[in-house]
């Protein structure tokens, strides 16, 4: 096994699924791919959003992400590598599309 690819929002739950992929990777010397995805409220489709809506989502996935790396890497001294996806759309096909493009052995 040498790509582990943990979809992530956040969510207690999700970063328990993250501890879990974290200690995976250190038995089998894998890499971690961490997703997440963004997507706007059902309300904007209809009324129309502002590029900032978008900007303000972009940012808080991308940064979501780095917290998430910055503490996988303070709690483990084990070194793999870590690579972060952040995206607009929805998380079942950027989930699929990333699994594809960085060939991952599990999700």
């Amino acid at each position: 096994m040498e790509t582990i690819l943990v979809a992530t929002d956040f969510s207690d739950a999700a970063n328990n699924a993250a501890d879990y992929a974290v200690e995976l990777a250190k038995l089998f010397t894998a890499k971690i791919a961490l997703v997440n995805t963004y997507n706007l409220p059902y309300s904007t489709y209809e009324t129309g959003t502002s590029g900032d809506l978008i900007n303000v989502l972009q940012e808080a996935s991308a940064g979501g992400l780095q917290h998430l790396k910055k503490r996988i890497e303070q709690n483990n001294k084990h070194n793999f590598e870590i690579e972060c996806f952040s995206d607009f759309g929805f998380a079942e096909n950027m989930i699929i599309e990333t699994a594809n493009k960085i060939n991952a052995d599990l999700i």
